[in-house]
């Protein structure tokens, strides 16, 4: 048996003898409709010293420290850019880990005009704080969508590695609300895509739709009602249906 976070997954199973059970993902449990409102975002400004007014962008580059070697450079020159047309803007970093701490302080030294604050800590509380986030690909895209957060994505790869996944890719999206949507609910910008005008472009556009648009985030509440199935519950109903035969 296999426990499933995603309902595209058990049709990869069909025809073969694991029996694949969707359960819903733990995260979108965890992540209540209430903890992207309002006063959740206020207390996440307070709690990283942020102002309560004004634009707040989420810069998420990696948890790795080859992840941010490569995507730091284009992340934090569209954040210059999208400050130059949004002066107000506050931006915030999350580091998981000192090292990665220090590879971002290195970035920024060519940036000393940016009002960034890092901190130590996961991206939870950053998305929480933001308006709008540039996000690294991967499990903090999830979060920024079941936060009913903006959001724009990106992912770089070596050359060679990038060369490699282009033939074993099996799905035209890399970010998960576009894969579990299956079309493109969010940019994507990749590889050499991924450039800081690019980066800032579709930033400011994500922000002015979210403002504008009253349904924008209604596809995100869709996919958060379908991945919030009390996950636990139900891979141990699976479980203790296992043993029982």
């Amino acid at each position: 048996m296999l426990l499933c976070l995603y309902p595209f997954e058990p049709a990869f199973y069909v025809d073969t003898s694991v029996e694949a059970v969707f359960v819903g993902h733990p995260l979108a449990d965890a992540i209540g409709p209430e903890a992207g409102d309002e006063p959740a975002r206020q207390a996440a400004r307070e709690a990283l010293g942020l102002r309560g007014e004004g634009t707040v962008l989420a810069v998420l580059p990696g948890s790795r420290s080859s992840e941010i070697g490569l995507m730091i450079e284009s992340f934090v020159s569209a954040a210059k850019r999208f400050l130059v047309r949004n002066p107000e803007t506050q931006i915030v970093v999350p580091c998981l880990r000192p090292v990665l701490r220090d590879k971002v302080d290195q970035a920024l030294r060519a940036y000393p005009e940016l009002p960034v604050t890092l901190y130590d800590g996961d991206a939870r509380q950053a998305l929480v704080a933001c308006d709008i986030a540039l996000v690294k690909s991967g499990t903090s895209t999830l979060e920024a969508m079941l936060l009913s957060r903006p959001m724009v994505v990106s992912y770089r790869l070596g050359r060679l590695s990038a060369h490699f996944a282009r033939w074993v890719l099996r799905t035209p999206y890399v970010a998960l609300p576009n894969i579990l949507s299956g079309r493109r609910l969010v940019p994507e910008l990749l590889q050499d895509e991924a450039t800081g005008v690019a980066l800032a472009e579709a930033l400011q556009e994500q922000l002015q739709h979210s403002l504008g648009e009253a349904d924008y985030f209604e596809p995100f509440h869709a996919l958060q009602r379908e991945l919030r199935q009390s996950a636990d519950e139900k891979a141990a109903a699976a479980v203790l249906r296992l043993l029982a035969s």
